[in-house]
């Protein structure tokens, strides 16, 4: 019984997110990028805001709650690895997906992307559909989790 309600709970606030504007962060020096991958994240359903440094985005992420943080690691001014730091102690983005997306990436930094907080790392150039399965990804995981937290 206590099952069926959760799941109905559930069903319920993703009917409530499809029917709602969401609000993406785009953190991405490169213009030519911005264009593309803010294209896909508007395909997508997103209201997207862009920072093209990191002092920028972790203004953003101080100010704003999003419903999905897109990072690039190598910005002008400082690390992306800053930005996920920051993004991770300000309370109105602890839970939001964050996705890095980046052109230089080994496994030891995937890793410690992943460490500070980023819930996908993967190597540009990306496909919308890799976005949307990255994004798919993060949502299921929420989704598991507030149902672990209900049990």
């Amino acid at each position: 019984m206590q099952n069926k309600k959760i799941k109905n709970i559930i069903s319920k606030k993703k009917i409530e997110v499809a029917n709602t504007i969401r609000h993406a962060l785009h953190i991405e020096d490169d213009v030519f990028c911005q264009k593309v991958q803010g294209h896909c994240l508007m395909e997508l359903g997103y209201q997207v805001e862009i920072a093209g440094d990191a002092k920028t985005a972790i203004q953003h992420v101080i100010n704003n709650t999003y419903d999905l943080i897109v990072l690039d690691l190598g910005l002008p001014d400082q690390s992306g690895e800053k930005v996920i730091t920051a993004a991770r102690s300000y309370l109105s983005n602890q839970q939001t997906p964050l996705i890095v997306a980046t052109a230089h990436a080994d496994a030891s930094l995937q890793q410690k992307c992943l460490y500070l907080g980023a819930d996908v790392v993967f190597i540009k150039p990306f496909s919308q559909k890799n976005l949307a399965e990255a994004i798919e990804f993060c949502l299921a995981r929420f989704c598991d989790l507030s149902q672990s937290v209900y049990r």
